[in-house]
């Protein structure tokens, strides 16, 4: 996180910290999903090490999707993966990927979008990536927040300014407990 600091592009930062993330020995591919309100889905947004046709595969998480709904509620999903996601379990296989994990992202108490992670050739996570990972996750989610809060305040402030603009030629009388009176 404090190699990210001061960086305000949400989208760069995410980028930053997939980059980062890559260099853990035991990954290979990782990518962020943002959940789509709208479709009712999970789709990709960001990612490092995955070649085109695993970025197909990862496009999106369907709504019916036993893992978005695993996520949704606040789990993480990195053992039995298949049992989540058996409708692109075997495409992934055939496509390499013998591990994959995936971490919820929350702000608000609420999964906004999830980090997942991807080994090849017959390897699997050890304890130590999957523990880093969550990390990562964690503060994934913190930066969210952050960047949402930040969002909101320059709304706040653009709509205050608004106001006081259409309002320059009124003279307000206030008492010193702060109540207007004109």
């Amino acid at each position: 996180a404090k190699e990210i600091n001061g960086e305000s592009e949400p989208l760069e930062l995410l980028e930053r910290v997939l980059g980062l993330a890559i260099e853990l020995e035991d990954v290979e591919g990782l990518w962020v999903w943002f959940h789509d309100k709208d479709a009712e889905e999970l789709q990709l947004r960001a990612s490092q090490g995955l070649d085109d046709d695993s970025q197909d595969l990862l496009a999106q998480v369907p709504s019916d999707s036993a893992l978005l709904n695993q996520l949704l509620i606040g789990n993480e999903v990195v053992a039995e993966w298949e049992y989540v996601w058996e409708e692109s379990a075997f495409a992934l296989r055939k496509a390499g990927w013998s591990d994959l994990a995936v971490w919820p992202l929350c702000s608000n108490g609420k999964t906004v979008g999830a980090l997942g992670a991807g080994l090849r050739g017959g390897r699997n996570f050890t304890s130590g990536t999957k523990m880093i990972l969550r990390t990562i996750a964690v503060d994934l989610s913190g930066l969210i927040g952050r960047a949402r809060v930040e969002a909101d305040l320059r709304n706040s402030r653009y709509n205050l300014k608004q106001l006081f603009q259409a309002f320059a030629d009124y003279v307000f009388i206030v008492q010193n407990n702060g109540q207007i009176l004109y």
